[in-house]
């Protein structure tokens, strides 16, 4: 019992600081040298007072990524996988997120781009490319700019 209510003070001190997925918070209790039990009882009882939401966390990062920092969808779902998001959870995002969008914030990240550098097609292209856009993407982009 004081086992648990520590972890979930530990747990409860992460999640002030950003969100955590399920996996994510799994990993940092076992890692802290707690056991299978005592994790199962604190993450359902952050999973039902709503502290930790996959679903959530997942939109917050879709946004994160298209608005504030652009990333191509390719990047996006690694991002997603890294941070122990469900397959199924990552499906529904990726959705979201179709080409018409995504070609948006590939302009995005391009114009950021072209704002610091030349315009250079090729390292235009390569860096939409380290971004995760698709070459379809990057294509489009790169011609709507250089064409303006």
């Amino acid at each position: 019992m004081i086992d648990e209510k520590k972890l979930l003070s530990f747990a409860l001190k992460k999640l002030a600081r950003r969100q955590y997925s399920v996996c994510e918070m799994d990993r940092l209790m076992r890692y802290k040298g707690y056991e299978g039990k005592e994790i199962e009882t604190v993450i359902n009882k952050l999973l039902s007072l709503g502290y930790l939401n996959d679903k959530v966390l997942a939109e917050s990062l879709l946004e994160l990524y298209t608005l504030h920092k652009p990333h191509g969808k390719m990047k996006l779902k690694a991002k997603l996988l890294q941070k122990g998001i469900p397959e199924d959870i990552i499906s529904i995002q990726m959705e979201k997120y179709d080409t018409p969008m995504e070609k948006e914030t590939a302009l995005t990240a391009a114009r950021r781009f072209l704002i610091k550098n030349e315009p250079d097609q090729q390292k235009l292209a390569r860096f939409l490319a380290r971004k995760g856009f698709s070459q379809e993407v990057i294509e489009g982009a790169v011609w709507d700019l250089l064409q303006s």
